[in-house]
């Protein structure tokens, strides 16, 4: 019987199973798909999330995975420019495959076991039953299969709204390689993304799940509206957005982590940070004595950060407009954002807090 089984080798996944491994735990972690393995994400790493990585026994990002740094964002409405700024943390840009397998290596060094290419059929208590019939026992278990993964299912709780994106590696020539763009003004909610990596750059789109629409049809015409004229590999994926359920348990066995729990930061989408985050505190609660009650404390800053990004997102999509002129060319206020609470997750997404925090700046500097 092992420690504990982990559900998921992505970033959640596999810090919780370095740092268990780390501490002597017998681990295992099931992924229905064979590492390395394609993501559908945008692939930006923030400063919050390499510190916290460096601070873990995952340790700090290879050089090498990273492809490019970017300090400054550009804001369309309808590819009308709302500001561009310049920040003072940079943001770091990987292709994910490479980036989900590095941590996978890492696990694999500390000898732990990993079952690759098999999907996890039911869970009964104590014991994961996988595809090809085979049970595993597990004094605990980390549900980081992802919002339509298959451990949702065993913890009482609304189902986490999701959101749909899709997402092609396009070449460099076709965006601004000095600048991440984000378009917020094509859809209801969520945005449009360009990401730089050097040869290419990442683009995107994601926002609240609707049946209705064609994706592939509508991202086919704005790829064209670009210029590209190359046959390109579409992916795409669920991804959690909108608010989520504070039940992250089933009150015995069973802690759910990253997107499964439904942990994502509503108003930019990034989701590797809370990914890492709630994985290290599973990580960290197994340790204890009491697993169940110390990752209920562990997610509660996490759960209400969670909720506030989206109580500040919705206010932002319900007057979008209004909101887009009164930030037209408001640079400094948009900085500052992006380098407090975008790159540093500093005011927990709390508006009194952030305009109490940025008429301070105003008055008196950094």
């Amino acid at each position: 019987m092992y420690d504990a089984i982990i559900i998921g080798g992505g970033p959640a996944g596999a810090s919780a199973g370095i740092y268990l491994a780390d501490k002597g735990k017998s681990v295992c972690i099931i992924d229905k798909s064979t590492f390395p393995r394609q993501k559908t994400c945008g692939g930006l790493l923030t400063v919050k999330t390499l510190e916290l990585m460096e601070s873990s026994p995952i340790g700090k990002l290879d050089s090498s995975l990273v492809l490019n740094r970017i300090n400054r964002v550009s804001l369309e409405n309808r590819g009308n420019k709302i500001a561009e700024m310049r920040c003072q943390n940079d943001f770091y840009l990987v292709d994910r495959l490479a980036f989900d397998n590095s941590l996978i290596e890492k696990y694999r060094a500390k000898g732990s076991d990993i079952t690759e290419g098999k999907a996890v059929r039911a869970i009964k208590d104590n014991i994961v039953l996988l595809s090809d019939g085979t049970e595993i026992k597990s004094k605990y278990i980390i549900g980081a299969d992802g919002c339509k993964g298959v451990t949702q299912k065993y913890v009482k709780r609304e189902p986490v709204a999701c959101a749909f994106g899709i997402e092609a590696e396009i070449p460099a020539k076709y965006v601004d390689n000095s600048a991440l763009l984000l378009e917020v003004g094509y859809f209801k909610d969520g945005y449009l993304w360009h990401f730089p990596k050097g040869d290419y750059a990442t683009v995107g789109f994601a926002f609240t799940y609707n049946r209705d629409f064609d994706y592939i049809a509508w991202f086919k015409s704005y790829l064209n509206s670009l210029g590209v004229t190359e046959d390109l590999k579409l992916k795409g994926a669920f991804l959690p957005y909108g608010m989520g359920s504070s039940t992250v348990t089933n009150g015995k066995n069973l802690l759910l982590t990253g997107d499964a729990a439904g942990f994502i930061d509503a108003v930019t989408g990034e989701g590797t940070y809370y990914a890492i985050l709630s994985g290290l505190a599973a990580a960290e609660s197994i340790m204890t004595s009491k697993p169940i009650e110390a990752y209920k404390k562990r997610t509660a800053s996490i759960i209400s950060s969670v909720e506030k990004s989206c109580t500040l997102v919705n206010k932002f999509y319900d007057n979008r407009e209004a909101l887009l002129n009164r930030l037209k060319g408001k640079t400094r206020f948009l900085s500052w954002f992006c380098d407090v609470q975008v790159s540093r997750n500093i005011y927990d997404f709390s508006l009194t807090k952030l305009s109490a925090a940025y008429m301070k700046y105003k008055l008196f500097g950094k």
